[in-house]
């Protein structure tokens, strides 16, 4: 999931509001507050059987704010089912099935989230010189403790394969972006250098790294000396994910405007299987856990749409409630969250909006925790 739009918007404090009240600046976590008036949001909640036990509050990792922090129970890390990360904040949030807040794990400046395999989570944070300032990659559980460290430019995208190693694509000093390995042991691999670098994904035995320059690269990550098999393909590629076929790769080409923007799939040797019209405004792409089914969000249009096997319009319109959705995780079920800068908004297989949460600082990603 790129991160280069959120370096361009997210510098900037938004408030959100909704039938007259704010959603950006709710009363703090641990209170439970009075929803605003959006179709599918709530304002954030908190279970009151894990609040009374405390585990409703920050690990003791870096945490933000004044509220003392507290460790988490192993009872609210067994209940957490997604992570987000609420930048403003300085916290990953960990939320349950119905995105009832269990835990909190201070990151100062949390950006982009990756499951591991494992149960733990891959997190990029920024640092106080801002988006073009120092990052940091960490990898840690969900009791805060951090297992792999390793700092990195500013970040463009971040992704895993398979919940294994992360991959990350971040700038350098000397201006040029380069696409990294990190192996779950902390071992750094460089994979590719380039001025357009713009996005990466990774599944089975192979990364593909690709660019606004619209060129295309697949790195075989079980040899480090193989050459790259690469192709041009044309266009602005913002975003790349794993698709339905062995090796394939779903690719977001965002030149021009909505109609001219295109979502296509490739195959393990990079040819085209197929090609379709994005129709919106869309930069990220949200794909299901069996990779059949692929959400896109038009943050500024407000409104989302989905394809399906094929590259079939399933949904051809669904409506947000709130500006600036961009990321999300899609579900096995069809429906999908994604993450507004003060919420989670939550649709259904059909696009019907359903309970989400709200109230928080500036919400940039929202990932699935893989089973424990």
């Amino acid at each position: 999931m790129a991160y280069e739009q959120c370096v361009l918007t997210g510098v900037l404090a938004v408030t959100l509001t909704a039938g007259g009240k704010s959603i950006g600046a709710l009363a703090p976590p641990q209170r439970c507050v009075e929803a605003p008036a959006v179709a599918g949001l709530v304002a954030r909640s908190v279970d009151p059987s894990k609040a009374m036990s405390g585990v409703s509050t920050c690990a003791s990792n870096g945490a933000s704010g004044s509220e003392a922090p507290a460790a988490l129970s192993s009872a609210a890390c067994s209940s957490a089912r997604y992570a987000a990360s609420d930048r403003d904040a300085g916290q990953v949030v960990l939320l349950d099935h119905d995105l009832i807040e269990v835990g909190r794990i201070g990151v100062p400046y949390a950006l982009e989230l990756e499951p591991s395999a494992d149960g733990r989570i891959w997190v990029v944070s920024a640092s106080a010189l801002g988006p073009l300032g120092p990052h940091e990659l960490r990898r840690m559980d969900l009791l805060g403790q951090v297992d792999v460290r390793v700092g990195v430019g500013p970040l463009f995208d971040l992704a895993s394969c398979d919940g294994q190693a992360a991959l990350l694509v971040v700038g350098r000093s000397d201006g040029q972006r380069e696409a990294l390995e990190v192996a779950p042991s902390g071992a750094v691999r460089p994979l590719s250098v380039g001025a357009s670098l713009s996005c990466v994904a990774g599944a089975g035995a192979r990364a593909v790294v690709a660019g606004h320059d619209g060129w295309i690269r697949s790195y075989d990550l079980t040899s480090a000396g193989t050459p790259p098999l690469e192709r041009l393909v044309g266009g602005v590629i913002a975003d790349v994910a794993p698709g339905p076929v062995r090796g394939g790769f779903y690719v977001l080409d965002v030149a021009g405007g909505p109609t001219q923007r295109r979502l296509s799939l490739v195959s393990a040797d990079l040819s085209t299987l197929w090609t379709r019209s994005l129709g919106c405004g869309a930069l990220h792409l949200s794909v299901s856990p069996d990779r059949q089914r692929v959400w896109v969000a038009d943050g500024a249009a407000q409104m989302a749409r989905r394809f399906g096997a094929g590259g079939a319009l399933e949904l051809a319109f669904a409506a947000l409630p709130l500006p600036g959705v961009e990321r999300g995780v899609a579900s096995a079920d069809g429906g999908v969250i994604f993450a507004a800068p003060g919420a989670l908004v939550r649709l259904g297989a059909t696009g019907a909006a359903l309970p989400g949460q709200g109230g928080f600082d500036f919400l940039v990603d929202v990932a699935e925790l893989r089973a424990r």
